[in-house]
């Protein structure tokens, strides 16, 4: 629990200067009605990143100031301002806003912060409850969860859903598209650059203790194996087996869940290296889990169906160059893949559904290893369990009638 010290108010609504420092044991301010005790109160709400406006500026001055001086005692709150660069003294954390007519500023310890970073500081500060109404500035973030990629498709979602309740670490791999906002931290991680996905774990593991990965990275290698080249398998396996698992072993958290796919159940031909991928995934992470015991991490994996999202249109631009050079061999199939991909991104399973399985599984104290979700994907598991040879004639058969 943080304990407030002092807070100093100038030039805010009917307070010309305000000094008040608190006691280590039980401070009371009492008054008649009217006689200010809300404005404090308010004041240290706006300090902490509440609403505020230029009408608060008493009439008269050009700008309002509050300064909040306050004991971190939390170790999280205090891994958040070393992850941000901001040194704390004797645990001591000095909070200030200045309104003018035109801006707002915040200041932790003397550095320009924004907004997000206050609004996560304030959860580790203190509770306020006013007559009619409850701030909750003090609730330990017991549950961090790490999202390794948060693009605008199924993790950008499990991102929004997250930081309602929970403290996330969302990995980007393009600045311009990198996410901050209300209990949300942003890292950065490519899996297609090996390099990056150290450094990640040690400045994580340097500040945090991870609940939870949900791991979303991967990429889609297609075409006919015979035109893929060596170097696109070995990309294909890079980003979708080994640097997930690189980077799950170093930050080493308690559960993983793998947003896996039912082409692991290993019956598509033309995806290949993806089901192949997606395989070996669900391999090492499960047999990882067993090797941990019961004391060890738990590991899911979630086979999906085909999931509306963005990511079937980008797969078809990064193997356009593959499709486009087998098109005289196997323009039929390739044409299909094409279609089937971009049915996908409206016809697929919503979302939605897909972040409230995957919020439901983490909620769980012991989760299966394994869950297949979507009609498509329940159909492809039964039919992955016939008999080699019997699924092998089934697919020759739709393949021939292709042609």
């Amino acid at each position: 629990m943080g304990m407030l010290k002092s807070i100093s108010i100038s030039n805010y609504i009917l307070i010309d200067e305000l000094d008040i420092e608190f006691d280590k044991s039980l401070n009371v301010i009492t008054g008649e009605t009217g006689a200010g005790k809300s404005i404090l109160i308010n004041a240290i709400d706006i300090v902490l990143g509440g609403k505020c406006s230029k009408d608060m500026i008493k009439t008269g001055a050009d700008k309002a100031i509050i300064e909040l001086t306050a004991n971190i005692t939390n170790e999280n709150a205090s891994n958040i301002l070393k992850y941000n660069e901001i040194e704390l003294d004797n645990n001591e954390i000095v909070i200030s806003r200045e309104i003018t007519q035109t801006s707002s500023k915040f200041r932790i310890n003397g550095t320009l912060v924004n907004l997000s970073l206050i609004k996560e500081i304030r959860n580790y500060i203190l509770d306020i409850h006013s007559q009619h109404q409850s701030y909750t500035f003090m609730q330990p973030k017991y549950h961090i969860k790490l999202l390794d990629s948060y693009a605008k498709s199924t993790c950008g979602d499990l991102l929004e859903e997250y930081s309602k309740e929970n403290l996330v670490l969302a990995g980007y791999r393009d600045e311009s598209k990198k996410i901050e906002g209300e209990n949300i931290i942003p890292f950065y991680i490519d899996f297609a650059k090996p390099e990056t996905i150290q450094p990640a774990i040690e400045k994580i593991k340097k500040h945090y203790t991870v609940d939870t990965i949900i791991n979303c990275a991967g990429c889609v290698v297609a075409g006919p194996i015979q035109n893929i080249s060596i170097d696109e398998l070995h990309r294909q396996f890079d980003v979708n087996v080994f640097a997930p698992l690189e980077f799950s072993k170093g930050i080493l958290p308690n559960k993983i869940i793998n947003i896996s796919s039912m082409s692991s159940f290993g019956i598509y031909p033309f995806i290949a290296p993806y089901c192949a991928s997606k395989r070996c995934l669900d391999i090492l992470f499960n047999l990882w889990g067993l090797e941990s015991g019961t004391t060890g991490v738990k590991v899911v994996s979630l086979k999906l169906g085909s999931v509306a999202t963005p990511i079937w249109s980008k797969s078809i631009k990064e193997n356009q160059q593959v499709l486009e050079i087998s098109k005289d061999k196997y323009k039929k199939e390739t044409d299909y893949l094409v279609k089937n991909a971009l049915k996908n991104e409206t016809k697929g399973i919503p979302v939605q559904k897909v972040v409230d399985k995957v919020v439901k599984i983490d909620k769980l104290k012991n989760p299966k290893p394994s869950y297949t979700f979507g009609l498509d994907a329940k159909i492809t598991e039964i039919f992955s369990h016939f008999p080699q040879g019997f699924i092998n004639f089934v697919i020759k058969n739709k393949l021939n009638n292709m042609k």
